[in-house]
């Protein structure tokens, strides 16, 4: 992998990462989607279409979705994909941070061991 395909790999990673968290905010911010509010569906696409971080998050993942497919075309799916694994591990450290979410102890043990098998995935390449 060259340095040139690995900050395209690595983009469209952290634009997902960003797209996600953005989505999440936004949905925290206009509360929980329950069957009252699903009773309402153009009341409740109207709601989510007001908040910014919700409609800036699609952009930002539709970037992302982008960003994937020239990534896949410099390189292999069997390269590319296990970076997309680290963003299990980065992610919840993330929302940990920016969004005061707190994993519980299976969650790190889980993200712990999504991260030693990219990197045993890694170490093959």
């Amino acid at each position: 992998m060259t340095p040139y395909s690995l900050a395209a790999v690595l983009m469209a990673v952290l634009l997902a990462m960003a797209g996600q968290m953005l989505l999440k905010r936004g949905m925290s911010l206009l509360g929980p989607v329950d069957r009252e509010a699903l009773r309402r569906p153009l009341r409740l696409v109207g709601a989510i279409a007001t908040r910014w971080e919700v409609m800036l998050g699609l952009v930002v993942y539709l970037s992302a979705s982008l960003a994937w497919i020239y990534a896949l075309s410099l390189v292999e799916l069997s390269v590319a994909y296990p970076f997309l694994g680290m963003s299990y591990a980065i992610l919840p450290v993330v929302a940990a941070w920016l969004l005061k979410e707190r994993p519980t102890f299976s969650q790190w043990v889980g993200v712990t061991l999504v991260v030693t098998g990219v990197l045993l995935v890694m170490s093959s390449i």
